[in-house]
């Protein structure tokens, strides 16, 4: 349920900031952002409703930190808007490689974060979790 949760209160937030964008930018700024700005922020949300449940039902025997359920998809939040920003500078060959580098942290993360939550779901879903599985879960996330 927090995973779905998350998820709805992200893409609130990603309605109010993609109406924000828009009247500022206009149609191909609506087109852009419906294709990665709703995306992300749905991703941005699984991984806050994750952190809160591995934090909520103490995955493991372990209590997770409750600042790396809000830190975690920030952080994520920013490696999707830092080379957004970084390619509207004027000199855009300085900051290209940072840009590109920061896109590529952004999917890396994502490809992380869809794996482990799939794991985690069979896991959870096959009602098997083993102590040795629940090691991993504290250790891995």
């Amino acid at each position: 349920d927090g995973v779905v949760y998350a998820v709805v209160v992200s893409l609130g937030f990603a309605t109010l900031e993609n109406i924000l964008y828009v009247f500022d930018g206009g149609l191909k700024v609506a087109v852009l952002r419906a294709c990665t700005a709703v995306p992300a922020h749905a991703a941005f949300g699984v991984m806050m409703g994750y952190g809160y449940a591995s934090y909520r039902f103490h995955f493991g025997g372990k209590q997770s930190s409750p600042a790396a359920v809000l830190l975690v998809p920030v952080l994520a939040h920013g490696l999707y808007d830092a080379p957004l920003f970084l390619l509207q500078v004027e000199s855009l060959a300085e900051h290209t490689v940072v840009a590109l580098g920061l896109l590529l942290a952004f999917i890396a993360l994502g490809v992380w974060m869809y794996r482990r939550v799939r794991w985690t779901m069979s896991v959870l879903v096959a009602g098997q979790m083993s102590e040795d599985a629940k090691a991993s879960l504290v250790v891995d996330g």
